[in-house]
């Protein structure tokens, strides 16, 4: 989530209530969040495979 708040530009704490919102409600995230969401995800994934990677 810290991630996705300093590459959107968004606050953390924004950004805990949208994701959370969007779990438990019937909005879905706003697209720029999701995508911002996805490449962090993407990243962290990623790092997960390098040697040595501890998570």
């Amino acid at each position: 989530m810290v991630e996705v708040s300093q590459n959107s530009n968004v606050k953390l704490r924004v950004v805990a209530d949208v994701m959370t919102a969007a779990v438990t409600g019937p909005e879905p995230m706003p697209p720029d969040l999701q995508n911002h969401l996805q490449t962090a995800v993407e990243r962290w994934r990623s790092r997960e495979h390098e040697p040595g990677a501890g998570g």
